[in-house]
């Protein structure tokens, strides 16, 4: 079975499509202000400010809510992103060419999911960030976070417990992050400033 693997977030669509998720949660009060709480832990300095912000907005966002609300905010915000058209034309004329389309992505699966299906895209899988879930609400705690070399772990995954093959003839993302992904396809292209450029394997 012959593949296309794309990134999301700034290979797809120009934003990054985790903001507009929060605010939906989080209401209109500037995520800035937001994570006030943050400055006054010792916690946000010892584990990195980055991931101590991801983790904080998903934690504050997410807690109590249902896989099927990540869906249908993905449904409700499809029109906040903008879509490289490049990248979309060239994803559809795989498709055309019998190529099967996978989104593999740092953003949540659900929401992509949601998103995707309202934009009317042809894609047959979309592998991503996953939540923990107990008694069927989500926590807000992050089960795997799809992203840099996870994304090959999680493609593996998929393809070993499927009896295809899988030839991953063509893949798209941002560097350095997607290099991981990017080495798994015979051919590799990289999106900056919404250009499509060759990525060269070295």
């Amino acid at each position: 079975m012959k593949i296309a693997l794309f990134d999301f977030d700034q290979t797809l669509i120009q934003e990054n499509s985790l903001n507009f998720l929060f605010k939906h949660f989080l209401g209109n009060t500037p995520l800035p202000i937001q994570l006030i709480p943050l400055l006054f832990k010792k916690s946000t300095y010892q584990q990195g400010i980055k991931l101590s912000i991801k983790t904080y907005l998903y934690k504050k966002a997410l807690n109590g809510k249902m896989r099927e609300q990540l869906f249908a905010a993905g449904v409700t915000l499809f029109e906040k992103v903008t879509p490289i058209i490049e990248v979309v034309e060239i994803m559809k004329d795989l498709n055309n060419r019998g190529i099967e389309i996978w989104i593999v992505t740092a953003s949540p699966e659900s929401y992509i999911d949601g998103i995707v299906d309202r934009l009317g895209w042809p894609v047959k899988r979309v592998i991503g960030t996953t939540m923990v879930e107990q008694n069927g609400m989500l926590t807000g705690e992050i089960e795997s976070e799809c992203q840099e070399q996870e994304k090959v772990v999680r493609l593996n995954r998929v393809f070993s417990v499927n009896d295809a093959r899988y030839d991953v003839v063509q893949a798209f993302g941002n560097l350095p992050v997607d290099i991981p992904m990017l080495k798994m396809a015979n051919s590799s292209f990289y999106v900056l400033n919404e250009v499509v450029k060759p990525f060269n394997v070295e």
